[in-house]
Parts: C-alpha cells; structure tokens; sequence
C-alpha cells in the first residue's frame, strides 16, 4: 500500500484469508462522535453465508498524506478520503459494518489482491447496500447546511459536484452498478441514486425539446453531470435486468476514466459480465504485465465474438505500453470532448456491411503479435483535407466547396453511384441519422427522403458533424471518405472479413517484402469510405479465397 503502513503484519493474520475459498474481511466500525479517534474491527466472512453489511464506493485520493485509524487496537493509515467518509458515516451508538477495499484487502499481498478482485462481483452485489461517497467536494461553496441560491453559485456547486475525483475512477462504476441499491452520499447530504437519474432524465428531455434556455456557465457542468449518470444508469439497467453489457463496450464506455495500475482499466470492469453468460473472462492475475494482460483479454474478446469490429478504437494519444498496432492500449489517453461522438459510432457500426453479408465463419487467426486476416485491399489514399465548409447547413456549402477543392459541379457523376454532392453530404454526416433514446445516442441510415428535407432545410432529425473526430480523404480510384485524424497520403483502404467498416491500414515491409511474403501493415484506424460501405468493394470476388494481410 503507498501510504504505508508498518502494522500490516499484525493486523490481518488476526484475520486471515483463505485464498481457495469465497472469504472476506469486513470492517466494524465502531459508534463515535464525528471529532472521536475513528476505531474499527476486522473479521472474516463467507460470501456463502450472506452477511450483511454496506459496499463503501470512493476514491482513494492524495495517498502522500495519510491519517491514522486503529483496526483491531493498532496504528493503520489510510487516505484522507476514505478517513473523511468514515467521519460522515459513523453513527453515535451503533457498529455499522462495510466492506472497503483499502482495509479489508492487505494491498501489500499480490496474492490476496488478486483472489479479493476476482471476488469483486460478488462482493458488491452481495452488499446490503451500496454507499457512493463522493467526498467533501464542495464545502468551500456550501456552508453548514446553505443550498445555492444565486446562478454563480449553483455553477460553482454543480462544477464542484461533477469534478468529484469519484466520477473519474475506473473502480467506481462497477461500485456503482452492482449493489441492489445505493445511496449517495457528499459530505453532509444523502440522495439516492433513483433521484439523481430522474434529474439527468429531466435535463435530457428538457434539452431534446429546446423548451428552457440554459446560461452558458451551466452548460458544461451540466452536460458532464447528465452523461455521468446516464452512463451508469444505462449500464445498471442491463445488469439488473440479467442482461450484459458486452465487455468492450463497458470499456469505450469508459475509456476516460483513470486508475492507478494499468491493468485496472480491464479489472475494474470484469464486475459488470453477468459472468458465466459473458465471454471468456480470463481470471484476474496481478502477477502479469499489463502488456500481457491487454493481450490476453483482447485476444480473448476477438476470439470469442469473431467479430473484427472490435478492432474500431476512439483515437489513442501517447501509447506507451509494447502492443501490436492492432491491439488497444487502454493505458493511454483519449480525447474526452471527441469521446462521445466516438463512443455511439462504434456502438452502431453494425449498420454498415462493408465486408458483405457472406458469412464463412472466422476468417482471421492471431498470435502473440500478428493478427492473420483474409481482406483486400481496396484503395490507396491520394489527398486529405479539413473540409472548408462550416457545419453543414445549405446546399450551397456543398457546391462552393466542390468548385472550389476539385472544380466539379454537384451535378457530375461520383464513382461510388449517385452525384458529387449527395456523397459529399452522406460522407459529411457519415450515412447517419441520430436518434435519442433512453439517454443513448444511436443512428440509422439516411435515406432519400432525409436529403430532400434537408436540402429544404425541414429535416427534424439532428446529424452528426464528425469534421474534428476524422479527416476528408480522396482515394486514387475517386472515392470520398473520412479516416482517422492520422491518416497519411499513401495508406491503403481495406476491407477485412468480419468487419462492418473499411480499415486505413499502413504498409510496413514495402522495403524487404519477398515474393512469398505476406503484406504486414500497421493498424490506423477504422473508416467510412462512400460507396463500399454496403459490400461494393467485393462485388464478384470469391471472398473465401481472398488473400491473407498481416497487422502487426
């Protein structure tokens, strides 16, 4: 444990675990005054026995601080986070009883690290209750028990609320999601959670109808508040109701949310498989890297979906960790204020077939390294260019755009079928229509009558603007696209089998390629290339003996 703690040995052999069975500790915390010295017990329990006791959900915070607590009469550190939480939480004459991670697992024992989060499913869901301690964020705002009553300080608070370090950990949502109920609570005040989605609820429906105007401070806040709830929310909803929430998504889902060891971006999500309905979850193993680690659950997600829409990633920035092109490095950063847009295309990649509707079964076989895939490569990158046009509102965008970057009229002829400015516009907005539901955005196809209203400017249905997520390309056969931000003159466009979308992939080994060499490239990122989205790509071929491409 970073903070330290020199009494480690003595504390948990008075309660030790048996590492083969469902055992746990669990915290007495022991009735006081708020200011007393905070005093706890630990005993042990069986899972199978069905104890009672309340999930403590935080985040850890500032560990370079600690303050000391006594458990079971001796000395233990712990953050000032979790020793705040403990303050609000005691009652004056009852015990309560908790499970909390940072005093029930002997942090500094990786065998127990691992055996205690493997058994994180059913620890949580097997809680009374769940208790979501965001912190003390926003004392300096609220005084005693003040409620805002000026627009400067409800932002400020509202702020103070979404920048809570417990909305920005990896370990909470599972904290969230699983217990049967859970409360929250933040400093002085309790809400449950029902409360706070029927707000996120509100504020989405007021903000689809347009009804209210909202002041500009508020804006923010309140969009980081409505999408921190309803992604939880839309989650909780799936795994109550016996459904899964595909591991994968779980992770675009929450790509930004931070944790202190790699291999926790993967960990802190295996709770919310309805496991053994979900896919192959390999076992939690504290002992690997977190390069082995990424590789084996990807494999393992490639392997058992046979689906090579999982390769589609939100842009990555400073990958750090040793990983094949092909592979995530969940480890690095991502643009948060692109995220959404990012996150609905590929929940809906489905609606596209690029690589046809033929299905042969898995057409791909990976190692270590190299993922083995049958595809083709269709089209070589020629141009790229940021779309002069602001957002697409009028026809006369298109046109103006068209004779000024390739002196055609809207009129001629484009390769892939129909006339420059239809594609042009389908390219623009991807082939989507945005629909709203259920605090998801999701799309469906254009279709004729779409480019009609809104040529006519009466098309209701919103359409996405993707000009910052992905990069206009022209293709040396004519095709339009947009491609990933990094995209390079020279990088080809190619199907692979199993996959809904083209890929932008690199060539690697143009250099030293031998004859009986396979083609190795590099992963860019997935594309939409107007056109070939539906399977014209393969048209005529017999995909079954369509060549073999390595990524690496």
């Amino acid at each position: 444990m970073a903070i330290g703690n020199r009494d480690l040995p003595q504390v948990y052999p008075a309660a030790k675990l048996d590492l083969v069975d469902r055992t746990i500790r669990l915290v007495h915390l022991l009735p006081g005054r708020y200011a007393d010295a905070i005093a706890c017990e630990l005993v042990t329990a069986n899972l199978n026995d069905q104890p009672e006791y309340y999930a403590l959900s935080y985040a850890w915070g500032d560990r370079t601080n600690p303050q000391q607590i006594l458990l079971n009469g001796a000395s233990h550190n712990i953050t000032r986070n979790l020793e705040a939480a403990l303050r609000r939480l005691r009652h004056t004459s009852d015990v309560l009883v908790f499970w909390i991670d940072m005093i029930c697992i002997d942090q500094t024992c990786v065998e127990e690290r691992t055996h205690q989060v493997n058994l994180m499913q059913y620890i949580y869901s097997g809680a009374r209750e769940g208790i979501l301690w965001l912190g003390d964020c926003f004392e300096s705002t609220l005084q005693g028990s003040e409620i805002p009553s000026k627009p400067a300080q409800d932002a400020e608070a509202l702020e103070g609320f979404t920048n809570c370090s417990w909305w920005h950990r990896i370990w909470t949502v599972q904290e969230a999601v699983l217990p049967p109920t859970v409360t929250i609570q933040l400093g002085w005040l309790l809400m449950s959670w029902d409360s706070l989605v029927a707000a996120a609820q509100n504020l989405n429906n007021h903000w689809a109808l347009g009804c209210c105007s909202v002041p500009e401070a508020y804006k923010a806040p309140l969009a980081a508040f409505s999408l921190g709830v309803m992604e939880i929310k839309i989650v909780r909803t799936l795994y109550h109701s016996g459904k899964n929430a595909h591991f994968l998504s779980s992770l675009h889902r929450f790509r930004g949310r931070l944790s202190t060891d790699p291999r926790d971006k993967l960990f802190a999500l295996l709770g919310l498989c309805n496991r053994p309905t979900c896919f192959r979850v390999p076992e939690v193993d504290y002992t690997l890297s977190a390069e082995a680690i990424y590789k084996r659950y990807f494999i393992s997600l490639l392997q058992d979906d046979g689906d090579l829409d999982l390769l589609a990633r939100q842009p990555e920035i400073g990958r750090q960790l040793d990983l094949p092109t092909w592979m995530p490095d969940w480890s690095a950063k991502v643009d948060e204020s692109r995220a959404g847009i990012h996150r609905y295309l590929m929940r809906n990649l489905h609606i596209y077939q690029a690589s046809g509707t033929t299905l042969l079964g898995q057409q791909f076989s990976i190692t270590e390294t190299t993922l083995h895939v049958r595809g083709a490569v269709f089209d070589e990158v020629t141009m790229l260019d940021d779309l002069a046009f602001g957002a697409l509102q009028f026809i006369q965008d298109i046109s103006r755009y068209l004779k000024t970057r390739f002196n055609v009229t809207g009129r001629e002829a484009y390769v892939g079928g129909g006339d420059w400015e239809h594609a042009i516009w389908l390219t623009y907005i991807m082939d989507q229509i945005l629909v709203h539901s259920h605090g998801e955005t999701n799309s469906r196809r254009a279709t004729p009558e779409d480019y009609t209203l809104w040529q006519n400017g009466t098309l209701k249905d919103p359409i996405p603007d993707y000009r910052n997520s992905f990069r206009f390309f022209m293709s040396k056969k004519g095709y339009v696209g947009f491609g990933p931000r990094n995209t390079q003159i020279g990088d080809t466009v190619s199907i692979l089998l199993g996959g809904s979308v083209p890929f932008v992939l690199r060539r690697r080994n143009i250099q030293a390629a031998l004859p009986e060499q396979r083609p190795e490239y590099g992963y860019i990122g997935h594309c939409y290339v107007h056109g070939i989205m539906d399977g014209e790509a393969l048209e005529g071929m017999d995909v079954s003996k369509l060549a073999w491409i390595n990524l690496i």
